[in-house]
């Protein structure tokens, strides 16, 4: 248990601080994403939570694209992993907006972030307990990107 931890929080830290390494990132997801709701203005939303890191969401050309999900319940976390998917490394956000809420109306900013290359990595400051994440586009993107699979721990 503890090698786990260890390898995935080395290979989370790699991913924050190097921001385009090749390797995979292993991480517990809270909750059970096949009961997540997700929607957005990506193609086919549901492999961005499918648990398969071959298969990916893609977003469309808006500027402002966007991302919702609906945990179901409120969960506590302090990470969001986004997963771009093996081939697809360049395919981030250029500025990432994560906005987060309890009753889904009331939203709060609590980070932006540049997009990395193949995993985009969003540390939180503090635990946070939310039932509703929206990672928004905060810049307009040359590209579409991916996301293969999203994580949180």
């Amino acid at each position: 248990m503890w090698i786990r931890l260890s390898k995935m929080l080395i290979a989370a830290a790699a991913v924050c601080i190097g921001g385009c390494g090749q390797q995979d990132v292993v991480t517990q997801d809270i909750g059970n994403q096949g009961h997540w709701r997700i929607r957005g203005d990506f193609h086919d939303m549901a492999k961005a939570v499918d648990g398969d890191i071959q298969t990916a969401a893609f977003s469309g050309n808006s500027p402002t694209t966007g991302i919702y999900i609906d945990l179901g319940k409120p969960r506590e976390f302090n990470t969001i992993i986004l997963d771009h998917g093996p081939g697809h490394e360049f395919n981030f956000p250029n500025r990432l907006s994560v906005f987060t809420s309890l009753d889904g109306r009331n939203w709060s900013t609590v980070y932006v972030v540049q997009g990395t290359r193949r995993v985009t990595y969003i540390p939180l400051m503090t635990r946070t307990v939310v039932r509703y994440i929206r990672l928004q586009t905060a810049a307009k993107n040359d590209r579409p990107w991916t996301i293969a699979e999203i994580y949180l721990q």
